[in-house]
Order: structure tokens, then C-alpha cells, then sequence
């Protein structure tokens, strides 16, 4: 069984990462539902938390973002780092995924001021990064209620549409993001033509639909009696969706209000 987020990819269902068929009196040592919520929420605040902390020092110390930017890359490197680290080490969840909350939330924090300098260099407020945390939350719960009262089946075939296309678009930000750290932009994605606007706009909706699959694996995981520490690697999953989600929606907001 698979997911479409490429954190939920891979052997994670095999039976030598996951345990199933743990005895039900283990029940500390279980994964739940109810747990997955608690440790999602848990690092949705630590995002928040240092991201209102990285924004308000950059506002205090205006002289910090001439060089904020390689700071800013430096931190890219350290969540990627991570990223691949807890895929390849699910058990260190418990430690890497607050690590991960809170290092990223600090680049959102930090970027989410610059994406608010360029909507108000368009004449429409300063407000923009907030406005696509509030899309973000809204796509997340409708996503959520799609799915708790099956309005949307996720079946194996829709969850290996959405694999592969996730895993295209991964692909495509990694060698961007590879192209940037030398000086090099990939051409048309990032631009505000109709072929940029399209990627962005298509990526808002494959963001969004990953929510399903991503809430399904949390469902089957619970079912399979999956390990304790599969919670906090549950949570980082989602967590990733939403900040694909976040940011897509701020870049998608940005090349529209650009063409006018």
C-alpha cells in the first residue's frame, strides 16, 4: 500500500518497517488516530511558533535581511537533510520531526516576509502570507471531511496516481533547487506565464488531493497497529503536504498579481 506523499513512500508498509500485529495490550506502544492528531497539531505549532519568531526578528533587525538570503539556503539544506533523513530512519521520528517543525517554520517565517514585500509592491497589501496559511488551513479540512465521510474513495489506483505525480513534482523541485544553488533558474515554471501559472495552479490541486491519500495511510497504519513512533512520522508527513500546500499558494498568488 502506498501514499503519494514521498515521505509515506517506499517500505513503509512492508512488515520490517511496521510491525503488524502488535498484541492490543501494548496499547502505550501502539500507533492511534487520536495519537497521529496530537503530534501533528504538536508540530503544526512548533512551524508556527518559530515562524512568528524568525518574522519578528527580521521586522526588529531590517539590516539582517541584506544577508538573509544565504542564511535562507543554508536552512533549505538543513530541512532537506532531514526530510531524507527520517525517510530512511522512521524510528527517529519521535526526535527528527520537532527538529524539522522548527527549523522549517523558521524559513516560512522569514520567506513569508518577502512574499508580503511583493504583494504590497503590487498595491495589494501586506497581508498575502497570511491570507495563504488561512487557503491552506481551509483546503486541509475540506480535504479532511472529504475523506472522513468517503465523499472521495481512496483506492489503490488513486493512491498510485497520486504517487507518481507527487514523485514528478519532487523531482522537479529538486533539480530546481539544485539549478538555484548554482545561479541557474529552471525557465517557465517560475514565471508568470501561462505555462508557470498552470504549474503552480496544478500543483495547488495535486497538493490538495495528496491530503487523501496521506489520511488514508494514517487510517491504515492505525488499523496495522503500526509502532508508537510512527505518529510523529505520520504528522511529519501531513506537515510536509501543508507547507507544499503554503507555499505553492503564495507562489501561484504571486505570478497572478505580477501579470496585472
Amino acid at each position: 500500500m502506498n501514499s503519494s506523499n514521498p515521505a509515506l513512500k517506499g517500505k513503509l508498509f512492508a512488515s520490517n518497517d511496521v510491525q503488524i500485529g502488535i498484541d492490543a495490550k501494548e496499547a502505550s506502544r501502539i500507533m492511534t488516530i487520536e495519537g497521529t492528531v496530537r503530534k501533528t497539531m504538536a508540530l503544526i505549532f512548533m512551524v508556527l511558533f518559530t515562524g512568528v519568531l524568525g518574522r519578528m526578528f527580521i521586522v526588529a533587525n531590517p539590516a539582517v535581511s541584506v544577508s538573509v538570503g544565504p542564511m535562507m539556503l543554508g536552512v533549505s539544506v538543513v530541512t532537506l537533510g532531514l526530510f531524507f533523513l527520517m525517510m530512511w530512519k522512521k524510528e527517529w521520528a519521535p526526535v527528527l520531526a520537532p527538529i524539522y517543525a522548527l527549523v522549517e517554520g523558521l524559513l516560512l517565517g522569514v520567506s513569508s516576509i518577502f512574499i508580503d514585500m511583493q504583494a504590497a509592491a503590487q498595491g495589494l497589501g501586506s497581508s498575502l502570507a497570511f491570507m495563504c496559511i488561512l487557503g491552506t488551513v481551509s483546503v486541509a479540512l475540506s480535504m479532511l471531511a472529504l475523506y472522513a465521510f468517503r465523499i472521495i474513495k481512496v483506492g489503490e489506483r488513486f493512491r498510485s496516481i497520486i504517487a507518481m505525480g507527487t514523485m514528478g513534482f519532487f523531482v522537479i523541485y529538486l533539480i530546481s533547487f539544485a539549478m538555484n544553488m548554482f545561479g541557474f533558474n529552471m525557465p517557465y515554471i517560475h514565471s508568470n506565464g501561462i505555462i508557470g501559472i498552470g504549474f503552480s495552479a496544478f500543483a495547488c490541486i495535486w497538493a490538495s488531493m495528496k491530503f487523501l491519500t496521506d489520511f488514508s495511510a494514517v487510517e491504515i497504519m492505525s488499523d496495522a497497529k503500526a509502532p508508537k513512533h510512527m505518529e510523529w512520522y505520520m504528522g511529519f508527513a501531513i506537515l510536509t503536504t501543508l507547507i507544499w500546500l503554503y507555499i505553492e499558494l503564495g507562489r501561484l498568488a504571486l505570478k497572478l498579481m505580477s501579470r496585472d
